[in-house]
């Protein structure tokens, strides 16, 4: 039989399965419990803002529509409306974080833009903007940055290219007005390609979160092309960014060690395993992508030849 635990795996003969049930019981509930919106934007290819199923509404004329391609929103230079969707609730204290995986396919010209934000409850006062340019940036790369309502943003100081995902993560604390940013972050006390506007522009209720496509009249500073997949909206950051944890695991008749486990969205795991938790000798059994709703599937086929072993996962 096997056990499992919150950061390791083990398969053994001598512990019972039905303490899997008990620790899935423990932590499986919590994660949610502060989730106020996610979307992997699995709607047709078109408008956001009409297609069967979506909360998206338009923020602000012209209503010339933001679309969903291939599952992703896409958002460009060659529209101008903004869409928003409204959150059940209004908050007026603590923080709200906003996760999303961003693809620039046309870089940004001019000063860049802003493309997402919070927004008060029923009034257009963006707050928490995410800003990409290419100010500071090598020739063929771009930056991204934040700042909580004034040009000009804070841009992390990381070259980044077209073509390829980056997960970003947006705080706005309600309670300050204080905005952060962090790109490809592995926990809130990421110090690394973070940045943060520390500016109070004044206490206000959050009660929306939204997408928009601006250009500045006069400069033509624009977004250029970007996607946007795997938005998630909450009170925490463990909640957008959801820790990596073994949900189940199981013997087949084979004596192959199946294993589930969940993560962060689109994020790339190595499944290892040692025989020894003193050891540093692990094992990579395989590199394993987790699904847009973080979940993933592993094995161990050699599971029989050890009478028992460890296994953990390493974020790539």
């Amino acid at each position: 039989m096997n056990s499992l635990t919150a950061n390791h795996a083990r398969r053994s003969s001598f512990r019972p399965f039905c303490l899997i049930c008990g620790l899935l019981l423990i932590f499986a509930p919590q994660a949610r419990a502060q989730l106020i919106y996610a979307d992997s934007f699995s709607y047709p290819d078109g408008p956001i803002e009409t297609a069967a199923g979506s909360p998206w509404v338009w923020n602000y004329f012209p209503t010339n529509q933001i679309s969903v391609v291939s599952g992703r929103l896409l958002l460009t230079e060659t529209n101008q409306p903004s869409i928003r969707y409204d959150f059940p609730q209004t908050f007026s204290a603590g923080a709200l974080y906003a996760r999303m995986v961003v693809n620039v396919s046309r870089l940004p010209s001019g000063n860049g833009n802003f493309f997402a934000f919070f927004r008060v409850i029923n009034v257009d006062n963006l707050r928490g903007r995410i800003w990409v340019a290419t100010n500071g940036a090598a020739s063929g790369t771009f930056r991204l940055g934040a700042t909580t309502i004034f040009y000009p943003p804070t841009l992390i100081a990381q070259d980044l290219y077209p073509g390829t995902n980056y997960t970003l993560v947006l705080r706005y604390s309600i309670a300050d007005n204080h905005t952060t940013l962090w790109l490809n972050p592995s926990s809130e006390d990421d110090t690394a390609n973070r940045v943060d506007d520390l500016t109070d522009v004044g206490l206000a209720n959050i009660g929306h979160f939204g997408f928009a496509q601006p250009i500045t009249s006069g400069t033509q500073s624009d977004i250029g092309n970007l996607t946007v997949d795997d938005l998630r909206i909450g009170r925490s950051f463990e909640e957008v960014m959801p820790s990596v944890a073994f949900k189940s695991i199981s013997n087949s008749v084979a004596g192959v060690i199946s294993l589930r486990a969940s993560g962060q969205a689109t994020s790339n795991y190595v499944f290892q395993a040692t025989t020894n938790l003193g050891s540093a000798n692990w094992v990579n059994l395989s590199t394993n992508a987790a699904s847009t709703n973080g979940s993933f599937n592993l094995s161990d086929t050699n599971a029989t030849n050890f009478s028992s072993r460890f296994y953990r996962l390493q974020r790539q």
